[in-house]
């Protein structure tokens, strides 16, 4: 987790120093993002025990919404059902550290890249594992609806500057278009729509992209105060789910490492905070004392419930499986796991 926030905190000094106007030169951005990549590589990766890993499950939570939970544990991919059973290590793969995994719309399988930024798939019982692109700068990877397309963003140095782009992989033909390119602004968590025809991802703010003209909308504007992660759309394609961090532009020495739950309508009405995870303001902020609630990576259930990750349980840095009501209610342990970089996905879409 130290080294998402690290990198994490990189990309909110690019957006909004970019943002709000400040003078920032291309060095300075080609820097920022290097220092980023290279501090979240030094990070020392989690040794994985041997042993039997112990799995409790909230029956009642599993109960209302079964499905499966991709995520890293150490250097690997790991999947499991959302009762904890199932329990496997699919990738194995102890010399290279994987990240960002994300499901297919049916279940089957898994993309995900490394930080070599390489981009892979696997089936969701660890058979077929393919790099599927190599030297390509790739982040955040994510399915089309029907499992032909892989959406993912570029972070490229071409001719000593930095280049951010949406690109789309055909997976059959292997075209890699680019179909989007913000200049001066990050890309983050690409996901389209469940009926294709939209690409959500943040960049400016949350935007969204039209595959029918390519024409971009901005459905909630940047705000100093907090950047958004990872996205995901309801089944309906009516919602927008996403976690923030906040209090980034203070700097990581003053920040309250906080993180949020948020939706937000498709057409940017409705934001609301579901987790509410700020400390009081009479809180006393220090470093290393610092870390309250945290909340990433939602995504929705058959029923409109949102499965995520978070410390909530025991405020800390250790992260497990929760879920709750689409609203923010009832949130309840789901596993008693811990995950990093997870993703969920319901038995039947």
């Amino acid at each position: 987790m130290k080294k998402l926030v690290i990198l994490i905190a990189c990309i909110f000094i690019l957006s909004i120093s970019c943002r709000i106007g400040n003078s920032v030169s291309d060095e300075e951005i080609q820097e920022t993002v290097v220092a980023g990549i290279e501090q979240t590589q030094e990070v020392e990766e989690k040794e994985v025990s041997n042993t039997q890993v112990s799995i409790a499950a909230t029956e009642e939570a599993v109960s209302l919404d079964d499905g499966w939970i991709c995520f890293v544990d150490g250097s690997d991919i790991w999947v499991m059902r959302t009762d904890g059973s199932q329990l496997k290590n699919i990738t194995n793969t102890e010399d290279i550290k994987e990240i960002d995994p994300r499901w297919s719309w049916d279940g089957t399988r898994i993309v995900y890249t490394d930080l070599q930024d390489r981009l892979y798939i696997i089936n969701r019982n660890g058979t077929g594992r393919e790099l599927i692109l190599d030297n390509v700068a790739a982040k955040q990877p994510s399915w089309s609806p029907d499992g032909s397309d892989i959406v993912y963003a570029q972070w490229k140095m071409r001719d000593d500057k930095l280049f951010v782009s949406l690109k789309i992989l055909d997976l059959e033909n292997g075209t890699d278009d680019r179909i989007f390119e913000n200049g001066g602004y990050a890309v983050i968590s690409p996901v389209m729509s469940p009926d294709g025809r939209f690409i959500a991802f943040f960049s400016n703010g949350i935007n969204v992209l039209s595959m029918d003209n390519m024409e971009e909308s901005i459905i909630l504007e940047s705000d100093p105060d907090y950047m958004p992660g990872m996205l995901s759309w309801s089944n309906d394609g009516k919602k927008i789910a996403f976690s923030a961090m906040h209090g980034v532009e203070y700097g990581a020495e003053a920040w309250a490492e906080y993180a949020d739950i948020y939706t937000i309508d498709a057409d940017g009405g409705n934001l609301q905070n579901l987790t509410n995870n700020a400390p009081p303001s009479s809180e006393k902020l220090e470093p290393g004392q610092n870390v309250f609630g945290m909340a990433f990576n939602p995504s929705w259930t058959n029923s409109g419930r949102i499965v995520y990750y978070s410390n909530q349980a025991d405020v800390g840095p250790i992260f497990r499986p929760h879920i709750m009501n689409g609203d923010g209610s009832t949130p309840q342990l789901l596993v008693d796991q811990e995950v990093e970089y997870m993703d969920y996905i319901a038995e039947t879409q």
